[in-house]
C-alpha cells in the first residue's frame, strides 16, 4: 500500500513517480477527506477569517499534504498561512498544536482524526475551515470544498487535482508483470471460461467494468 498522492504526483511533484517505473496502479481501499483545522483557541475559526488574520500551520516537508494544503491555500487563495515546516509526523504536529505552539493543520484526514481523536470534534476543540476532496463528507456539510472558493476556472482546475489525490486514499501498487494474474482473478469472478493476458484492458486503472 503506498500514499495517497500516488497518482497525482506526477503533476505536482519533481521526483520519478514509480508508476513511470513499471508498477501498477490496481486499487484503493478507500476514499478521503483531508481537513484544514486549527484550534480551538486560534484566533482564526473559520476560512473567511484566516483570508485576513494569520496563522501558524504545521508541515512535515516538502511533497507532504500539510505542506502542499497549507501553501496550496497561501499561494492560490492569499490565506495568511505562516507554515512552521519540518515536523516528523501528523501526530508531532497534532500535539504542537495543542500545545499552542502552532494553530493550525491542514491535511488531518477526517478518518484518522475519528480514530485517534474522537473527543476533539464532541468537544469542539477543533475549528473546520476548508476540505480537500471532490466531494463533502457528510459529517462537514457546512464545510466548504477548496472548489466552493476557487473563483476561476484555472483555480478549479488546480484544486480538482489536488482534490483527486483524495479518491486513492489507500492505493494498492503491485509490478507490471503480475497483471495477468491479477486479471485473470478478475475475470474469474464473472467469467469462469473467459480469459485475459496482459495487454487486456483489465490491466488499466480503472479497470473496465
Amino acid at each position: 500500500m503506498k500514499y495517497r498522492t500516488i497518482g497525482t504526483s506526477p503533476a505536482t511533484a519533481r521526483s520519478v513517480s514509480v508508476l513511470s517505473l513499471g508498477a501498477m496502479l490496481f486499487g484503493s481501499v478507500t476514499d478521503e477527506a483531508s481537513l484544514c483545522v486549527t484550534w480551538h483557541s486560534a484566533a482564526v475559526k473559520n476560512w473567511a477569517e484566516l483570508l485576513t488574520t494569520e496563522a501558524t500551520f504545521g508541515g512535515n516537508g516538502p511533497g507532504s499534504d500539510p505542506d502542499m494544503f497549507a501553501l496550496l491555500l497561501k499561494n492560490l487563495f492569499g490565506a495568511k498561512i505562516k507554515l512552521i515546516t519540518g515536523y516528523p509526523g501528523s501526530n508531532d504536529i497534532t500535539l504542537a498544536m495543542e500545545r499552542g505552539e502552532i494553530d493550525g493543520y491542514c491535511g488531518m484526514s477526517v478518518s484518522s482524526l475519528k480514530s485517534r481523536h474522537p473527543s476533539w470534534l464532541a468537544d469542539k476543540q477543533l475549528n473546520v475551515l476548508v476540505q480537500a476532496a471532490l466531494r463533502k463528507h457528510p459529517d462537514f456539510p457546512d464545510v466548504p470544498l477548496l472548489s466552493d472558493i476557487a473563483k476561476t476556472a484555472e483555480e478549479r482546475q488546480i484544486v480538482r487535482l489536488v482534490a483527486a489525490s483524495q479518491e486513492m486514499a489507500r492505493p494498492f501498487l503491485a509490478p507490471r508483470s503480475s497483471c495477468s494474474t491479477w486479471a485473470q482473478a478478475r475475470s474469474a469472478r464473472s467469467s469462469p471460461t473467459r480469459t485475459v493476458n496482459s495487454t487486456s484492458p483489465n490491466c488499466r486503472w480503472p479497470p473496465s467494468s
